[in-house]
């Protein structure tokens, strides 16, 4: 062996003549290798005008004097180019990077800079320009040096981003932080394109937001069902309307007796329960109660009207809204047609008074009681026959003012024979309120009585009919609406 295995130093031959030759040759490679610190790697040929000593490491695809030395050290000696072929483990700092590189695996690596000014650092992973410090690890660790700890990430403007981002396959999850500007937030994202944001915190006046959740949830129920309760609800209240009632029929008599109109059926009450959530199963049975049916029609001779059917029961699992005995309009006979009546304490929050319709008569039907609140007014009476063969109007509904802050009502029949005005609905789909009663219908002498006027959804009470003679048909009383749940949800 005739050189170092490691270095390539030659070795002095036995006897050999001009040892310092050999010597001397060793010495400069010796300085050449030993200390190794290149002025840059990314040269494919020569400097114009290299200094003495320079050394470089050759870049791939080096032509001239430098081709085919990709990976060599080139150091200039003697005026000339030497090329020296490292050996795996042989580390190089390179002045332009400010890196010390090893030689791994055929080819230069790392990119260790001073540990005062690393311009990249990789521990398990490849660094670039845009992620400096690149780790590949079970677990990262940041710890005290014997009290707190922060970690620090600083921007320069307001509109920068300074957050935490999370990923599955380098695609955005979730991130939080200062993202776009200096209020707190935490985004998510399906598919790492489109974001929600899903809490933001004002750096003003330290409220938070959560815009992508839901303060409160309205259920409405115009049918039975089922109520599912939200996982993120803390109080849940219930508002209830059962069926309206339905308004009694007119009577019939021979011409010279009096007869009167239906009652009108009185309001249905509106009924508020507020629960815990956590009080509350999973799943809730809502059941919507159906509108009582008006007093049909009667064609016998001297027949009295039938009275209207209550209307029908809403709940919410075992609470319930529920209607008294005798809301339901009376069926007209000689004098009168009694109208429903609604006690206050049937409500929840309850009054202490009652709510009616008005009554059917001989002669003009009675205007339905007001509403009180939230509750609609009662069904407007049937206009009724007096002995000396004269007819009369049927009453109007009462009035809910509350609903619109207008006074309005259903009117009843005011043309011989005519049907009462069906009650109007609440506008607007954001009011719970109970519709609007019917009004009652008119009498006829000489033909049908009117028909009382159906209430309104949800829970408005029919009006009474109007009464008429022996051969004709008496008014119907009108029918109720069917009733309603909404059930709030509050965070």
């Amino acid at each position: 062996m005739s050189d170092s295995p490691h270095l390539g130093l030659g070795y002095l031959a036995p006897a050999q003549a001009q040892k310092h030759v050999t010597v001397n040759e060793a010495f400069r490679r010796l300085d050449a290798i030993v200390q190794l610190g290149a002025l840059d790697r990314d040269r494919t040929a020569p400097p114009e005008a290299p200094e003495e000593g320079d050394r470089h490491i050759v870049a791939a695809g080096a032509a001239g004097a430098w081709a085919g030395q990709a990976g060599r050290i080139a150091a200039y000696l003697d005026g000339g180019w030497t090329f020296i072929e490292p050996k795996p483990g042989w580390l190089a700092y390179v002045a332009s990077e400010g890196a010390l590189l090893a030689f791994i695996d055929g080819g230069w690596a790392g990119g260790l800079a001073a540990t005062e000014a690393l311009t990249k650092l990789g521990i398990n992973a490849s660094a670039d320009a845009v992620n400096r410090l690149a780790v590949a690890s079970q677990a990262v660790l940041f710890t005290h040096e014997g009290a707190g700890v922060q970690v620090k990430l600083n921007k320069a403007a307001a509109a920068d981003v300074a957050s935490f981002l999370f990923q599955r396959g380098y695609s955005g999850r979730a991130e939080f932080g200062l993202v776009g500007s200096d209020a707190f937030s935490l985004k998510v994202s399906a598919d790492g394109s489109a974001w929600i944001t899903a809490l933001s915190v004002d750096p003003a006046s330290g409220a938070v937001s959560t815009p992508a959740t839901p303060q409160a949830r309205v259920d409405k129920f115009t049918a039975s069902g089922t109520w599912t309760k939200p996982a993120w609800a803390s109080r849940v209240v219930a508002e209830m309307i059962p069926g309206g009632n339905g308004g009694g029929s007119g009577g019939l008599r021979a011409a010279g007796a009096a007869v009167a109109g239906g009652g009108g059926a009185a309001p249905a009450p509106v009924v508020v329960y507020e629960f815990l959530a956590a009080e509350l199963p999973a799943t809730v049975a809502v059941t919507v109660g159906a509108g009582g049916a008006g007093g049909a029609s009667q064609t016998a001779a001297d027949a009295n009207g039938l009275d209207g059917a209550a209307g029908g029961v809403s709940s919410f699992g075992a609470y319930n809204a529920r209607q008294n005995s005798g809301v339901n309009g009376g069926g007209g006979a000689a004098a009168q047609g009694l109208a429903g009546s609604l006690s206050g304490h049937r409500c929840m929050p309850g009054f202490p008074v009652a709510l009616a319709g008005g009554n059917g008569n001989a002669g003009v039907g009675n205007t339905g009681g007001e509403g009180v609140g939230k509750l609609g007014g009662g069904g407007g009476g049937g206009g009724g026959l007096s002995a000396a063969n004269l007819w009369s109007r049927g009453g109007d509904s009462g009035s809910n003012r509350l609903a619109t802050n207008t006074s309005r009502r259903a009117n009843g029949g005011v043309a011989e024979g005519q049907g009462g005005s069906a009650g109007g609905g609440v506008a607007g789909s954001l009011y719970f309120a109970p519709g609007d009663s019917g009004g009652g219908g008119a009498a006829s002498a000489a033909g049908h009585g009117g028909a009382g006027g159906d209430g309104a959804a949800p829970g408005g009470s029919g009006g009474g009919g109007g009464a008429a003679r022996n051969g004709f048909a008496s008014g119907k009383g009108g029918d109720g609406a069917r009733g309603e749940v909404w059930v709030t949800s509050y965070r």
